[in-house]
């Protein structure tokens, strides 16, 4: 546990607690504070959702995951031979598990998810935003691609019953981009040999990080860092 050598090491801390919130993903005590305490939780089911706009509305991004085992229920709303992931995340869906989102976001990114999110919007109660993703890298992409997020920016302060603070989106991609940086730091320990982190952990890491307060998720991946070196 955090380590892989010929002797055994001391399980890390740090490690410990990511891999303990990872597994309980969007049921975590993070997410059943900030429920408890009124504020507002967004869902998102595509990494081209932007976080950090969720995040400078003082919400709190999560994203929607599926669960191993079999999705029956969703496969009455979706194809057999539509990708698990997307099944699976319809299936906890269904079930309740994501009852207490104020919104869910996807990325018109793939068939399996705009399939998802169009059953998402006519079955559940959960309030829906889509945002359309552009396919080619060019000014005209770029373009658009910016209007979207301005109209995503704009459906999030609906949702806040009022505009951004002065600053705040700024300062919150500051914060994901130190995280990010940490996880690049991380990720450059493991050309190590023998690394100090298996492949498996760094999910587990990763993992923990998409639902819960980015400023504790930095928090622990500084400890991690510290304990890896």
């Amino acid at each position: 546990m955090g380590a892989i050598g010929t002797q055994q090491a001391a399980p890390l801390k740090s490690l410990e607690e990511l891999r303990r919130i990872g597994e309980a993903g969007p049921q975590n005590e993070f997410v059943k504070e900030w429920k408890a305490r009124g504020e507002k939780v967004v869902g998102w089911l595509c990494t081209y959702v932007p976080e950090e706009i969720i995040h400078a509305a003082g919400m709190l991004p999560v994203r929607v995951m599926g669960e191993v085992g079999e999705a029956k229920e969703a496969e009455a709303y979706l194809y057999a031979n539509t990708c698990f992931f997307a099944r699976s995340c319809l299936e906890v869906g269904l079930k309740g598990g994501y009852d207490f989102l104020d919104l869910l976001v996807a990325g018109n990114t793939c068939d399996p998810i705009r399939r998802l999110y169009d059953v998402w919007r006519h079955y559940l109660s959960t309030p829906t935003h889509i945002l359309s993703i552009p396919h080619k890298l060019s000014d005209q992409g770029m373009d658009f691609f910016r209007g979207q997020l301005q109209e995503f920016q704009r459906v999030i302060e609906g949702i806040r019953e009022q505009p951004l603070p002065e600053g705040a989106l700024r300062d919150s991609i500051a914060l994901y981009n130190r995280s990010r940086k940490l996880l690049r730091e991380i990720y450059d320990l493991r050309q190590a040999d023998p690394p100090p982190l298996s492949g498996a952990e760094a999910l587990e890491v990763v993992r923990a990080g998409w639902s819960m307060p980015r400023g504790r998720y930095i928090e622990l991946l500084e400890e991690l860092r510290e304990e890896l070196k």
